[in-house]
């Protein structure tokens, strides 16, 4: 990789990347009903979640695949939820689908808005050099969510973590957009292509979905434990969570490997199997580590190969690649 990309994400990771995620589905639920509705109906225990408070669930089938992971801030007249990549519509549908007599009234807001992730150790001081109020971690009654202004646009920040894995997400109307991203650029903010994007979501062990989190895994294998509500009563999917767990019938895991070679992501819901096929396992995503400095693959392995340096053969597009399974970095899969 060239010395620019490399200095590019150092700056990302030691100081803030801005990611555009305006693939990513914005939904707003108001209505007396809408924090049950989604604690009745998704993985997460969200019965006893604060105004102000900030949590993650699992969207699945009632056979517990995956449909959408999603993240949730609970304000005072509403909740606003940030969808998977492209599942937007397919998630109000899905609310539409669920409210029977509840009182939840779901708007998409992905004609009207951009959203942006501001993410790392400097994004809280960056977001307070444009004028704009941060949202800190929420103890009971603090507000994850606030509203200010650049320039006169609205600006909607959401935190999802705070300190040196700050992460903060910007609900922006679209014609103000381009002048709220030029602005946090300017404080200092490295505007993340698909190059760092990538490599910053496979070294943080971050499932996306579309590629790891689809129909073909349930949330135990993508490692989704703390979007899940082990406790709360039934939801869709839930007999077969409490059968797997009971029965110790779990059969891969989501993993992380060097490989000897790069070889390119497969297409978007799709995945290159182990030489030994794809009961062994399969790649799902692909990128050059800079944090490793080699190329890493995600994807799901079966538990016996699932060890941390075990050497598996990827079968890519150009023929066998070994891979070493490294330590699986938790991190993605939880916020604090």
């Amino acid at each position: 990789m060239n010395d620019a990309a490399r200095a590019a994400w150092r700056r990302a990771v030691d100081q803030a990347a801005l990611f555009d995620r305006s693939d990513r589905g914005r939904l707003v639920l108001a209505g007396a009903d809408s924090l049950d509705l989604l604690h009745r109906t998704t993985t997460g225990d969200l019965a006893a979640l604060p105004i102000g408070g900030f949590a993650t669930s699992v969207i699945q089938t009632e056979t517990g695949r995956v449909l959408d992971w999603i993240l949730l801030w609970r304000r005072a007249a509403d909740l606003l939820v940030v969808t998977g990549p492209g599942r937007g519509a397919d998630d109000l549908a899905w609310v539409d689908r669920m409210v029977i007599m509840d009182d939840v009234t779901p708007q998409l807001l992905d004609d009207t808005t951009r959203l942006y992730e501001l993410a790392g150790p400097a994004a809280g001081a960056m977001l307070a050099a444009v004028g704009l109020p941060v949202a800190g971690a929420s103890d009971e009654g603090t507000p994850r969510t606030t509203e200010g202004q650049i320039d006169g646009i609205d600006v909607t920040v959401a935190c999802a973590r705070t300190g040196a894995r700050g992460e903060f997400w910007l609900l922006v109307p679209a014609a103000g957009a381009p002048e709220v991203a030029a602005r946090l650029e300017a404080a200092g903010a490295v505007p993340a292509g698909a190059e760092i994007d990538d490599a910053i979501r496979l070294e943080r062990g971050q499932p996306l979905v579309g590629r790891e989190l689809t129909t073909d895994a349930n949330p135990l294998e993508a490692r989704l434990e703390a979007s899940i509500g082990f406790q709360k009563g039934c939801y869709p999917g839930q007999e077969v969570i409490a059968r797997m767990i009971t029965y110790k019938s779990l059969k891969r895991r989501l993993s992380l490997l060097a490989l000897d070679q790069a070889i390119p992501s497969p297409p978007v819901g799709g995945s290159w199997p182990l030489v030994d096929g794809t009961a062994a396992g399969r790649i799902t995503s692909t990128a050059w580590s800079f944090l490793h400095g080699a190329p890493l693959a995600m994807g799901y392995l079966r538990n016996d190969l699932a060890a941390p340096g075990t050497v598996v053969q990827v079968k890519g597009p150009d023929g066998p690649v070994a891979g070493r399974v490294l330590d699986f970095p938790t991190e993605g899969t939880r916020w604090s």
